[in-house]
Parts: C-alpha cells; structure tokens; sequence
C-alpha cells in the first residue's frame, strides 16, 4: 500500500491549490458568528487535504451553504489512498449541498471530482463517460484534462487534441499548464508526429523549470516514458517510469493514468528479469538529465 507521508505529499499539493482557489473567489474566511452552524466540526483520519478543511470550515462556520467545501478536500486526499472512500464522501458531500439553504456550488460540481477517482484507478473509459455529466458545472471543478488524456489513453488522440484546446479554468493557471502539454506531446506521439511531440515535450519541461511546482518534472517524465514506450524502446521506457515511481510519484490523477496505463503496456512487452533490471537503473537516475536526454534526441531514436 501507499506510505502515510507519499498520500499526505501527494494530497497536500491540491491543498495549497484549493487554499488558494477559496481565497480568490471569496477573499479572506469570515469570523464565524454566533448562533447556528458556529460550532461545525469535521473529523477526519489523516489521509491528505485535512490542512485545507481548517480553511474550509472556516468559511462554513460563517454560511451554513458553504460547508460543502471541505468535501473537496477530503475526496481529492482519499482518493489517493482509498477510491472507493473518495467516492462515498463525493456521495455525502452530494447529499450535504442538496440540503443547504444556500450552497456555494452545485452538487454536480462536487460530483465532478469522481472523474479524477477514475483516473487514479486508472479506469480512462470510465472518466470518459462522467466527463460530458460535469460540463459547464458552476464552482470548483475537476482539472478540465481529466477527459482529454481518458480519450488518450483510450485511442482517440483527435478527440483529445480538440478537448485540450479548450480554455484551461483556474485549476490549469501556472503549475498546472505544463499538463496540457503533456497530453499534446502524447497525441502527437501516437500520431506519429516526433517532431511535434518533442516540441510540447520541451515546452513543458519549460514550464516546470520555471515554476518548479511540486511533481511537475516527474509527470514530465512519466510523459517522456510514456512516449518511448509509443516508439517501442521499451527498456527506456521501463526505466523512465521506473524513475518516478519511488519519488512521490506525480501530480494529477490524469498523469497516474498515463502511469498506470503505459507501465502495464511495457511490462507486456519485456520479461520480468528485464524490468527488474530496469526498475534497479531508474530508481538511481538523475531526472533532469533523463528529460535532457529525451529532449536532445531520444524522440527521433
């Protein structure tokens, strides 16, 4: 299973996001005043995104309507460790915000968090058909790419180029832009497109160099395995994914599909010896020169 601190490191990069989105659309958290809802409390057991309930409920305190979110928290923890727990507390939040007298959001708007679940499962057919459920939903939502790298990774690479031409919402702003990138040097990949895959591979290196969010050089990485394993260099690509796998791995549910989906396709093609023997080179790797010598020419190999 998962390490208690990997689930806390993972799920602590969306709490500072979320902080930060709360913020923005609702300024500082109001002084709770007296009477009804002043002394709401949430107990949770330690999985990830617990800091950002503080935050939460604190707005909640002051509007009993806003108590729905610190569901997004907890669901975007869980479902690192525990799908299945991220899905019954989407399902309590959902009950919750039906029965404020005035919500921030609507309910599908939290229900929209079940397509990163299935990412992380690594179930792209199923994130695929909650996507089209979840459009134009009012307040805080799943990353937007959640469908477009599902239609990646189920074969449809125009499908997904045209999804991740969409305008990117406050999720995407920043440390999250490198990811639409990602999923286009991957589309260009499976299309055959090596000089177009190398460009969206550099330009999102680019990105997290220089803003250096947490994970964003590992989903780079993840990517670069990803497109050896298109090309068919199986031990690099064996080796690349090998790389992440122990360094708290990456930073969105849609970058663990990619994980998930292109691991089980290169250990279809290698013996176990020579994974293992790949998996002992990657974990010593220097990531940065790995991604350098992706970008220098690898690609075109």
């Amino acid at each position: 299973g998962l390490s208690r601190s990997y689930v806390l490191k993972w799920a602590m990069v969306y709490t500072s996001l979320l902080r930060t989105i709360l913020r923005a659309l609702h300024g500082e958290p109001p002084k709770a005043p007296d009477g009804d809802g002043a002394g709401l409390v949430l107990v949770a057991d330690g999985v990830g995104g617990l800091d950002l309930c503080g935050t939460g409920l604190q707005y909640a305190a002051a509007a009993e309507g806003l108590a729905g979110a610190a569901y997004i928290p907890l669901a975007i923890g869980l479902m690192v460790s525990d799908p299945d727990a991220a899905d019954q507390i989407i399902d309590e939040g959902v009950q919750h915000i039906r029965r404020a007298r005035a919500p921030l959001y609507p309910p599908r708007a939290l229900s929209s968090f079940r397509i990163g679940v299935a990412l992380m499962r690594g179930d792209a057919a199923r994130a695929a058909a909650l996507a089209p459920q979840h459009e134009g939903s009012a307040g805080p939502r799943a990353p937007t790419l959640g469908l477009a790298f599902a239609l990646h990774l189920l074969g449809d690479h125009a499908a997904a180029e045209r999804e991740a031409g969409q305008p990117m919402d406050v999720f995407m702003s920043g440390g999250g832009e490198h990811a639409r990138h990602l999923l286009l040097a991957l589309t260009a990949a499976a299309r055959g497109r090596t000089d177009d895959a190398r460009r969206e591979l550099g330009t999102a290196v680019a990105i997290a160099r220089r803003y250096r969010h947490p994970l964003t050089l590992n989903d780079c990485v993840i990517v670069s395995g990803a497109i050896a394993a298109i090309e068919g260099r199986l031990e690099r690509a064996s080796t690349l994914l090998a790389a992440v796998a122990d360094r708290v791995s990456v930073r969105s549910p849609e970058i663990w599909a990619v994980y998930l989906d292109y691991r089980r396709r290169v250990r279809e093609g290698l013996d176990a010896a020579t994974v293992r023997r790949c998996r002992e080179e990657g974990r010593s790797m220097d990531l940065e020169r790995a991604i350098d010598a992706e970008l220098v020419g690898s690609l075109n190999a």
